[in-house]
């Protein structure tokens, strides 16, 4: 709970109240002390005087008394007349008969004063005669009007010396003020200038020799040590940024030496491959025994599998270093699903599984990654084929919600296998982890296809889940968020991209004319084989200096381009080609064994206008060809 700020008094404030505090206190005391001692001189002055003057009427009246001459006395007692305090005065004898008295007419001057206040004094004196025996009395009574008047004039006049006195001293009192604050401000000042500019370096100048002085001192070695402190902290952020920098460099250094190392391996590793997966498919294209034909078609499942193995580290190296990007473009969801069926079936039937795929009369019109859902579809998917002796695997597609942007779905991949324990869920979705190594040494498997699924689901705003029970089966449940499309933009995009499943007219590529610019001798012997499978005539370049001389003397329709050559490469050969007239409409197809999404867009970026990475499968091979070298393409 807060407490409510009370209102900011400075201290000049509080020693002015102070002071004025004290001046009225004084001014009172002062006053009041002067004005009671002024009274009680008064009083026992004029209690003297009535005194004396009762015993000196008293003498002179003595003899008159004894002598009965009250004419005498009462000459004697009309002489207090002249005194204008005695108002009033009697003698009288011994037996208190009034010998003589004496009136003065007094005024009303009392009225207006409290009743409480003594307004005379009476002085009672006994007459003795010669013989010292008392032979009467006298009573004198004085009006105190001028005494009081006496002692008013006089109250005022002290309070007025008092009051002249504290005011000279209040003038020296607030230069004292001001001499004393003025300093201390002045380090106020500079304490809110530090705060506001973050400047260490000023100081306090005061040069005095007292205790704020000693306040200066203190604060100039505050701001002393803050400024050594905040430059040693600099000093260790710089120390430290330059040590994250020199790591970073490090890193990126190490990341680029393993990503070059990966795209390398890549390269070296999907060159040959290209040449065993070609050669392994025109021997079974063509008239062999069936023995060779079970071989081939081992060696061919073998190949496919070491360059699965070869993507799935591409992949993982691709999130490592935060370069897997999705693509966003339209497509059919029901297009990708009857894909993966069409792929996976053979697997699952070649166990004696059965695969079970929604049936929906819906069609989803969705943008998204079709390459990437169909990865994570085929991973989860194979992983189910894989441990799954009994029973079938099922995939269903729910539609979570929808909106006119977005809609989001959930995939569920269920399987009727061996089942997956709590512990191996845990490190279910870690690198390079499976459910225990035996898994490994009876399934195969490098562990990075769930780790790749994870980062795709999440990248498409989902998440992945498993539920699982040993000798039961399991369900690996997840989630996407694509946008919304409308249907004629899918036909549109498909147009455009071309069908590989649509493909199957590959009469439209016969009689084509085609360069092929390859440097490797045996890729060259299977990308000849495969066009002229489909009767395209086909002129071959070892380089791309060939290719230019070539290109200089004879038309073609198409170029199929590696891109590491000697002598020229496929990017220089490229850029030199456009830049002749007879081939700036040529469309030059990239077809190489670097697989890398950077590879692909320098293609472009030399003026490429596709890309085939190796091996080179036929389908594939063939769409991209009817997708350049269609009628309606040329017309364009």
């Amino acid at each position: 709970m807060n407490r409510p700020c009370s209102p900011r008094i400075s201290i000049v404030n509080k020693l002015a109240k102070a002071l004025r505090l004290m001046a009225i206190l004084t001014l009172f005391v002062a006053t009041v002390s002067l004005s009671v001692r002024e009274f009680n001189d008064l009083h026992q002055e004029l209690n003297t005087k009535l005194t004396l003057t009762a015993d000196m009427i008293g003498q002179n009246c003595s003899y008159p008394i004894v002598f009965e001459d009250k004419k005498t006395a009462q000459e004697v007692l009309n002489a207090l007349a002249h005194d204008p305090d005695i108002i009033s005065g009697v003698i009288r004898s011994a037996n208190g008969e009034i010998f003589a008295s004496y009136a003065k007419a007094t005024s009303n001057w009392h009225i207006l004063w409290p009743k409480a206040l003594q307004k005379n004094h009476t002085t009672r004196r006994p007459i003795l005669d010669a013989n010292n025996r008392e032979i009467g009395d006298i009573v004198l009574v004085a009006d105190l009007k001028q005494p009081y008047h006496a002692l008013i004039r006089n109250a005022a006049l002290n309070a007025a010396i008092v009051f002249a006195a504290l005011s000279i001293a209040a003038v020296f009192v607030l230069r004292l003020q001001r001499s004393l604050l003025t300093p201390i401000v002045h380090l106020a000042n500079i304490a809110r200038q530090i705060e506001r500019d973050h400047d260490y370096s000023k100081r306090s100048d005061y040069a005095g020799n007292d205790e704020i002085s000693d306040l200066s001192e203190a604060f100039n070695s505050m701001l002393s040590q803050i400024q050594a402190n905040e430059a040693y902290l600099e000093n260790q952020v710089l120390l430290r940024t330059r040590e994250l920098q020199i790591a970073k460099q490090e890193a990126e250094q190490a990341n680029q030496t393993k990503g070059e190392f990966l795209a390398n391996m890549s390269h070296e590793i999907r060159t040959p491959m290209n040449a065993i997966v070609g050669l392994v498919e025109l021997c079974l294209n063509s008239e062999i025994s069936d023995k060779l034909r079970t071989y081939l078609e081992r060696v061919e499942a073998a190949s496919h599998s070491l360059m699965d193995i070869i993507d799935d580290i591409l992949d993982f190296s691709k999130m490592e270093a935060g370069k897997m990007k999705l693509e966003s473009i339209p497509f059919l969801l029901e297009d990708v699903l009857e894909q993966v069926f069409a792929t996976m079936n053979q697997l699952a039937a070649q166990k004696g599984l059965k695969l079970s795929c929604p049936a929906s009369g819906t069609v989803h019109a969705v943008i998204g990654d079709p390459q990437r859902l169909r990865q994570i579809l085929i991973n989860l998917i194979g992983n189910a084929i894989k441990f799954t002796e009994y029973g079938e695997v099922g995939i269903s597609v729910v539609e979570l919600n929808r909106t006119s942007q977005h809609i989001s779905l959930q995939f569920c991949v269920s399987d009727t296998g061996i089942g997956i324990s709590e512990a191996q869920q845990q490190r279910l979705f870690q690198a390079f982890s499976q459910g225990d190594s035996s898994v490994t040494r009876t399934h195969g498997g490098t562990g990075l296809g769930l780790v790749i699924s994870k980062q795709l689901v999440e990248q498409m705003g989902g998440t992945i889940r498993v539920v699982s029970q040993k000798q039961v089966g399991s369900k690996f449940i997840f989630s996407v968020k694509l946008g919304v499309a409308d249907f004629a933009s899918v036909l549109y995009a498909r147009q455009q991209n071309g069908s590989p499943m649509a493909s199957k007219h590959s009469h439209q590529l016969r009689g084509r004319k085609v360069l092929l610019v390859e440097d490797n001798e045996i890729n060259r012997i299977v990308a000849v084989e495969l066009l002229e499978k489909v009767l395209i005539q086909v002129d071959v370049a070892e380089n791309g200096a060939i290719a230019l001389e070539k290109l200089a003397q004879h038309r073609y329709d198409c170029i199929l381009m590696d891109v590491q050559m000697p002598e020229i490469d496929g990017y220089m050969a490229t850029k030199r080609l456009k830049e002749m007239d007879a081939c700036k409409n040529v469309p030059v197809i990239a077809m190489t064994a670097n697989a890398m999404q950077e590879d692909k867009l320098k293609c472009l970026e030399a003026g490429m206008v596709d890309y085939i990475c190796k091996p080179i499968l036929p389908k594939t091979l063939y769409a991209v060809l009817e997708k350049w070298l269609a009628p309606e393409r040329e017309q364009e």
